[in-house]
């Protein structure tokens, strides 16, 4: 079905918004296989395929990544991302937006969460294989780093676990860490 569509029967985009065609022709059905992102250009939806530079999640755009990833680093500056079942071999560096990152998710740099304003949304960071260091500090936002609820196992952390200066609901739970832990300044914040 991919590139298979009849010349003229292509709307301009699927039923998600993603934009058609995206690649020589139009895909059958309701659905069009997105093309992995280029490095700081629009992410705009799920992608299967691992991209071999780094992706920029900006203000108004949701990427997402389920049983690919990308071979560099990505920076999440506004905007929704989702990772599952995926692996970055760089580094993630989140100032801004909304993440979910599910299990089954492998990241072989650090993972740093840092100077995101009040928000509402819960951040979850669950059942992820981290070989670098966790950071998060100075966030006015609420995130689980693992959980004692089953829909939120928690991660194995090669490197260090530093929770610092958080002014939201932050929960720390079930969490394997083979560096140091850091915990403190413990303002607006729950732990469990």
């Amino acid at each position: 079905a991919i590139d298979a569509a009849i010349e003229g029967d292509c709307p301009a985009t699927d039923q998600r918004g993603v934009p058609r065609p995206q690649g020589p022709r139009c895909d059958i059905g309701a659905y069009e296989r997105a093309s992995v992102p280029t490095s700081g250009g629009s992410c705009v939806t799920f992608y299967n395929d691992t991209f071999s530079g780094s992706v920029t999640v900006s203000p108004g755009q949701n990427c997402g990544f389920v049983s690919g990833g990308v071979n560099g680093s990505i920076t999440l500056n506004g905007g929704n991302l989702i990772l599952s079942n995926a692996v970055v071999n760089g580094s993630i560096q989140i100032g801004g937006g909304t993440f979910l990152i599910a299990p089954v998710t492998q990241i072989n740099g650090d993972l740093q969460v840092q100077n995101i304003a009040n928000g509402g949304a819960l951040n979850e960071i669950c059942g992820a294989n981290v070989r670098g260091n966790v950071q998060f500090h100075n966030n006015g936002t609420a995130v689980s780093i693992g959980s004692t609820a089953s829909s939120c196992p928690g991660n194995t952390i090669s490197g260090d676990l530093q929770v610092f200066n958080n002014t939201a609901q932050t929960v720390v739970a079930d969490n394997n860490v083979s560096g140091n832990l850091q915990d403190h300044n413990k303002i607006g914040r729950a732990h469990v």
